[in-house]
């Protein structure tokens, strides 16, 4: 039973992590002539429309409330609206949604939507108002890594959501020689002999073109070497004079030293706008 409850526990987990609900209402109204509640088949018809409008979510609860106008004495009105709120209930509870999640109330002539001083303003307040609350359910993204390489060998790992959103942003480019040292990216260390390409690469997020200010997921950079190295004495990469320690790995029996490119770090000032060479 216990580990019944663990893998339902994990299957609630999962179908969370796909699903994002998000609460939403729609609103419309039906409108009435004067002292009538009943509902014509032009009335049932908009109600239909309305709803079939919603036929992608789940919804909730359903709000009927009515009203009136001041064309009769206060107690009669809040009847009035009582009666159109329930006619009201009757037609959408014939489209098959349970009776529980409808909810009524009714307020005569007390919360009008505009004045009541001529025909054309009254007939706006002899009306039900109906309120629906949904929930959206909106499928999250759930690519796996794109990997970029270039064309002397060197790979970047971005996530795969993320890179859906900027792909048209990135500008990458690939150093080809040493006097470009102080560029972007560069390894250093005794164990740069066995790069198979000059260890440099620059990539940019271009001006304006993306919402958010720079990447949300570490972007991993592998250079291709062609020897395994001292593993006690492995290069460095240096960014924007900001060091750190590279790390072999071995990816489809290819050797690479790989780093994580992250945001925001201390020579990153994460504002696209400005086109900063990251």
């Amino acid at each position: 039973m216990i580990k019944l409850r663990y893998i339902l526990i994990l299957f609630l987990l999962e179908l969370l992590s796909i699903v994002v609900m998000a609460q939403s209402t729609h609103t419309f109204n039906i409108y009435f002539n004067l002292n009538k509640y009943l509902l014509n088949a032009t009335d049932i018809e908009n109600i239909k429309s309305e709803i079939e409008h919603l036929s992608n979510v789940n919804i909730n609860e359903i709000e009927i409330i009515g009203h009136t106008d001041n064309s009769a004495d206060s107690i009669y009105n809040i009847k009035l609206s009582n009666h159109r709120a329930n006619e009201v209930k009757k037609a959408i509870s014939v489209l098959g949604f349970n009776e529980n999640i409808i909810k009524i109330g009714y307020f005569g002539e007390n919360k009008p939507i505009v004045k009541n001083d001529n025909e054309k303003e009254r007939r706006l307040n002899r009306r039900a108002e109906i309120i629906i609350y949904y929930t959206a359910f909106e499928k999250k993204c759930s690519l796996g890594d794109t990997i970029i390489r270039t064309k002397g060998g060197k790979e970047l790992v971005f996530d795969g959501c993320e890179f859906k959103d900027i792909e048209n942003c990135i500008e990458i480019i690939e150093q080809t020689s040493q006097n470009d040292f102080k560029k972007g990216i560069v390894v250093m260390g005794k164990n740069t002999h066995n790069l198979l390409n000059y260890g440099r690469l620059q990539v940019n997020l271009l001006d304006g073109c993306v919402k958010n200010e720079c990447f949300k997921n570490p972007v991993r950079i592998r250079f291709p070497v062609s020897t395994p190295p001292d593993p006690t004495d492995l290069p460095w990469v240096l960014v924007k004079g900001e060091k750190t320690i590279l790390r072999l790995v071995e990816i489809k029996k290819k050797m690479f030293y790989e780093f994580e490119l992250k945001c925001p770090t201390s020579w990153i000032n994460c504002n696209c706008k400005k086109n900063q060479k990251h």
